[in-house]
């Protein structure tokens, strides 16, 4: 992120987090990472919202670049990779939930149950802290590559 730096417009902190993450598409990668589970390029690929092939690759080279995720060799198979988000990346699971709770309050045609927004505003700490958890059960431990 060091070369990052130089082209920011500001050192903002709302400006940074933008410039590292505002585009379309890096926090739905996120998202699928952190939330579903998400880990290999295939499995990317199926979200609903249906991201390009090149902008897909594109994106995931950005975020491990900017240390938000890693990516490493598939142990069962070497000609793919898995990723996974560093505790820089997991450090947005707050983020993803929050714009989770707006948009299932306020998209009309929201695929959230029922009451999503309102449970997570209810009780945010105990929500991130539920979903912290099932990140790493989840993982079997604690955040980092697979040790091969």
């Amino acid at each position: 992120m060091a070369n990052r730096n130089e082209k920011l417009r500001s050192h903002c902190p709302v400006n940074f987090a933008l410039e590292a993450i505002g585009d379309r598409w890096s926090l739905l990668i996120i998202r699928d990472i952190l939330l579903n589970g998400k880990q290999s390029f295939g499995a990317l690929l199926e979200s609903d919202e249906q991201i390009a092939t090149n902008i897909l690759s594109e994106r995931l080279v950005r975020l491990v670049e900017m240390d938000i995720i890693w990516r490493q060799r598939d142990p069962h198979d070497g000609r793919k990779f898995v990723y996974d988000t560093t505790p820089k990346g997991d450090a947005l699971l707050g983020v993803v939930l929050e714009l989770g709770a707006w948009g299932a309050q306020y998209d009309p045609q929201t695929v959230a149950p029922q009451g999503t927004s309102a449970q997570y505003y209810a009780d945010r700490t105990g929500t991130i802290e539920k979903a912290r958890l099932s990140l790493v059960k989840r993982r079997g431990s604690a955040p980092g590559p697979i040790q091969v």
